[in-house]
């Protein structure tokens, strides 16, 4: 997790550590998140982690991001937050699937 300002809150790591434990292929975790303070969490795809021969289209790295989407948001529920998810909100940055607010 890399961080745009300061240090993130303790439901900001737990929320993260939360969506590490989703399901991928092969356990690659073909994700990077980004916090910006403890407002929004925004979810990448690591390209870097696909497997190429395995995943030729990325869909399984798509959908390992989609699992640690649905744990954070899990997570959120669990500690009495309401997550609001803004699905692609980046169309120049095709790898930004989502932020978590």
């Amino acid at each position: 997790m890399s961080f745009r300002s300061g240090r993130p809150s303790h439901a900001s790591t737990f929320l993260v550590r939360a969506a590490m434990t989703a399901p991928s292929l092969l356990n690659t975790q073909p994700w990077r998140f980004v916090a910006d303070g403890d407002m929004e969490i925004e979810l990448h795809a690591d390209t870097r982690r696909g497997l190429p021969l395995a995943d030729p289209h990325g869909r399984e790295l798509v959908l390992g991001c989609g699992a640690a989407l649905f744990n954070m948001r899990l997570a959120m529920l669990h500690l009495g937050f309401r997550p609001v998810v803004h699905t692609f909100p980046d169309p120049q940055d095709p790898a930004h699937l989502a932020t978590v607010g």
